[in-house]
């Protein structure tokens, strides 16, 4: 009976080394919403304007963790500003008990509001869009366009803009005196372009419909050629 009892307490043993060994040996993955659901780890957020959000994460778990931060992570403002939605996929390993700081490469999700500022903190959460962000992003990387065309993009699939909306986005050159609208009839067309290559039908966005006043005034000869075929089909 001894040797049974025993031979259980070094079973037992030899059982909870093997887990502590995995745990140590392969970090736990989890997506970040979900382990701010669980309670695994703490995360606070501020605004860094436009193109990125400042996030530090805390585990508070016991063990290592892997966190993933999905494209089309959502970062919902506390105040007025936009909400911003991630534009790259990034993973953080939380191996002790310090903060941990990253910068969230993001679009903006609300055209109407404003940046958001340093003070801006956001909740984190998935996009209701994400399906459709997570199909564009890999197209807008590959495509390798500038921050106006992935703007665009995003705010295509998350607002449903048109080509009116679009120019909300304005910026200027060191040698303008004003600031100019810096989504025109190109970066519009590409943007429609890429969404289309990466399985959206931009036949059912609103700025399908703009897509004659668009061509009237775009230069590049393959996206006229893209969108005049595309309107035949």
């Amino acid at each position: 009976m001894f040797k049974k009892v025993l031979s259980f307490i070094m079973l037992s043993a030899l059982i909870g080394c093997s887990t502590i060994l995995f745990r140590i040996g392969k970090p736990r993955e989890l997506e970040i919403v979900e382990a701010i659901k669980k309670g695994k780890v703490e995360a606070k957020t501020e605004g860094a304007g436009i193109e990125e959000v400042n996030m530090e994460l805390k585990r508070l778990a016991r063990y290592e963790l892997s966190i993933n931060i999905p494209v089309g992570t959502y970062f919902i403002s506390h105040g007025s500003a936009q909400n911003m939605v991630g534009t790259t996929e990034e993973t953080v390993i939380l191996q002790d008990d310090d903060w941990h700081s990253i910068s969230i490469s993001v679009a903006c999700a609300n055209r109407a509001k404003d940046i958001p500022s340093e003070e801006e903190t956001f909740d984190i959460q998935r996009s209701p869009h994400q399906a459709e962000l997570k199909r564009l992003m890999p197209a807008l990387r590959k495509a390798n366009v500038d921050f106006a065309v992935q703007q665009a993009a995003v705010w295509i699939v998350t607002d449903d803009a048109n080509y009116e909306d679009l120019g909300i986005l304005e910026g200027r050159y060191a040698w303008q005196l004003i600031s100019t609208r810096m989504i025109r009839e190109y970066e519009a067309a590409l943007a429609m372009k890429i969404c289309d290559e990466a399985g959206i039908d931009i036949t059912q966005k609103a700025i399908w419909r703009d897509r004659k006043d668009i061509l009237k005034e775009l230069e590049d000869e393959d996206l006229t050629n893209w969108l005049e075929q595309k309107a035949q089909q």
